[in-house]
This record gives structure tokens, C-alpha cells and sequence, in this order.
């Protein structure tokens, strides 16, 4: 799941500073094991310990929303 995350985070343009980036994506991580990750609240809902001023979540959002649909459609578990 990592990699999907990612390579989502890259494909979107979803690169914030450094330390953000990989918070949001062990936080994504984490979430997507616990819950399902499809919607764009319960999204922001697990992001919401990340204080980020740099992207507005709005790209790492999309991202993760990408990812979690690549694996709803592969038929992969997390």
C-alpha cells in the first residue's frame, strides 16, 4: 500500500515539505488498514492530526483517494 501511496502522491503533485509528506502518508497508511478510505471526509478526518499549511490537503487528499480506489479495484487487501 505504501508504494501506491506513493506513487499517487506523485502523480498527483501532492509533495508538501518534507516532514508532511511523510506523515500524511503514514497517517494514510494507518487509515486505510482501519477504516475504509474512499471518501474525501473520512480522508481529511485521518489527516486531520497533520497540520499542513503548504498544500491545503487538498492534492494529499486526491492522492489517497487515488490510491484507495486502486486498491478497491485490484481486490487488494491493505
Amino acid at each position: 500500500m505504501m508504494e501506491r501511496l506513493q506513487r499517487a502522491f506523485i502523480d498527483t503533485g501532492a509533495i508538501p515539505m518534507r516532514v508532511l509528506h511523510s506523515a500524511m502518508l503514514l497517517v494514510a497508511q494507518r487509515a486505510a488498514r482501519e477504516v475504509a478510505v474512499s471518501g474525501r471526509g473520512e480522508i481529511r478526518d485521518a489527516l486531520a492530526g497533520v497540520l499542513c499549511r503548504c498544500t491545503g490537503y487538498v492534492k494529499p487528499i486526491e492522492a489517497i483517494a487515488l490510491a484507495a480506489r486502486e486498491v478497491e479495484v485490484g481486490g487488494q487487501h491493505v
